[in-house]
């Protein structure tokens, strides 16, 4: 099986659109979703049964605590469960694709004072919203008011 990285129409899949809404608990509570594809519900089969994937292991990816996306592993060849090695291995790379990449979380529909107030509590470094500014033309001013740091 060719690689299927470029493949268009794997890029930007939604969860529950392509099937995989089930996935969203697990990642929540930082628990990953693996094991032989045959095993997973039928919504989720199609996409993945397309690249021939046997088994599959994919860990959530947080970013100051927010789940951002996730990262997996698939086996074309064979249908198999993935150890816990293998699972810490992949957490630690998707943690350190994370600081590496210097991901930050943006929290956006910032519309009151209240909502600001319990993003600061979160510990929110970023956020967009109409409490600190109306959307309008990218223009220096614009991209420059308040540099997007929450006040």
């Amino acid at each position: 099986m060719a690689p299927q990285i470029a493949h268009p129409d794997l890029k930007r899949v939604p969860m529950a659109k392509g099937g995989y809404g089930r996935w969203l608990r697990p990642f929540l509570e930082n628990r990953a979703v693996s094991g032989p594809v045959r095993t997973f519900p039928q919504a989720e089969r199609p996409l993945l049964e397309a690249q021939e994937i046997q088994s599959l292991l994919v860990v959530p990816v947080f970013v100051d605590g927010i789940l951002w996306g996730f990262l997996g592993v698939d086996d074309c060849r064979r249908k198999r469960s993935f150890g816990p090695e293998e699972e810490a291995l992949l957490r630690a790379v998707a943690e350190a694709l994370a600081r590496t990449l210097g991901l930050q979380a943006v929290a956006e529909g910032i519309e009151d004072e209240a909502i600001l107030a319990y993003l600061r509590e979160l510990g929110f470094p970023l956020g967009q919203g109409f409490l600190l500014g109306r959307p309008g033309p990218l223009s220096h001013r614009a991209l420059s008011h308040r540099g997007g740091v929450l006040p």
